[in-house]
């Protein structure tokens, strides 16, 4: 008589043990799954255009504003009466941010011109960010930024 609740106890230890094996692969499961939609967000490759495109805060003429107030001409271009348009290209991520910050365009003016360009843009507060299907997602945006001596 004492195998059998031994073996009661037995199979109900290994049902547990097998309850809880499950139980934590699951979860594990379920964390993971929730993990890999986490990073699919985040790496999500940006759109060229969208829906709604990202809006600089107070829109077109307050950028223009910040854009005059904080661009630094550099002491060489200037000098050199160096003048002409630096082409910005950055993503405007979901939050608002901007990242990628660099030039395009084969020609380049030199003289700290697109060093300039870019400082301007890395000081800029956080965008209203594009939407596609009225999510938020990374957005390419061209912004290109003239230099001219009067």
């Amino acid at each position: 008589m004492l195998e059998v609740p031994y073996l009661c106890y037995s199979i109900n230890h290994k049902m547990k043990k097998i309850f809880l094996i499950l139980f934590l692969s699951l979860a594990f499961s379920a964390y993971s799954q929730d993990a890999e939609i986490q990073i699919s967000i985040a790496e999500q490759e940006p759109f060229v255009t969208v829906e709604q495109m990202p809006v600089y805060p107070g829109g077109d003429r307050a950028m223009m504003d910040f854009i005059s107030k904080n661009i630094v001409y550099p002491t060489m271009a200037r000098d050199s009466s160096k003048q002409g348009k630096v082409r910005i290209k950055f993503v405007v991520g979901i939050d608002g941010t901007l990242r990628d910050i660099k030039v395009v365009g084969k020609t380049r003016l030199g003289f700290g011109l697109e060093e300039a360009a870019i400082a301007v843009v890395e000081k800029m507060p956080a965008w209203q960010p594009g939407k596609q299907n009225d999510k938020a997602v990374p957005v390419y945006f061209m912004l290109p930024i003239s230099f001219r001596l009067l």
